[in-house]
């Protein structure tokens, strides 16, 4: 019984090291674009809460992650600096159905 106990935190270890390695891929994504860099920790930190309490990830997570942000820049903190949902779209190339799935989906 003793021997089963490595091999499931070696596995319990593995998901975890994707996990931080797919979120760290996302997080490199949102980097690449004129965004508010300020943001992006607390975006990341909305994505680790949705695919933790999912227990997976999502197909396109780089849209999850868009639709994270989005999220995170709509709070009152940053009010100055709203944008119209079709010009936040048009930043990232993204449709605003999709923005709006993934949005209803982490919220």
């Amino acid at each position: 019984m003793l021997e089963l106990i490595p091999y499931n935190q070696e596995v319990f270890n593995t998901k975890d090291r994707i996990t931080i390695d797919l979120i760290k891929q996302g997080e490199e994504f949102l980097r690449q674009f004129d965004i508010n860099q300020e943001l992006v920790l607390d975006t990341v930190s909305i994505i680790y809460k949705y695919v933790r309490k999912r227990g997976k990830f999502p197909q396109n997570l780089f849209k999850y992650f868009i639709a994270a942000y989005y999220i995170n820049s709509r709070h009152p903190m940053v009010f100055p600096a709203h944008q119209s949902k079709k010009e936040f779209c048009e930043i990232f190339g993204m449709k605003q159905s999709s923005l709006d799935y993934c949005v209803n989906e982490i919220i």
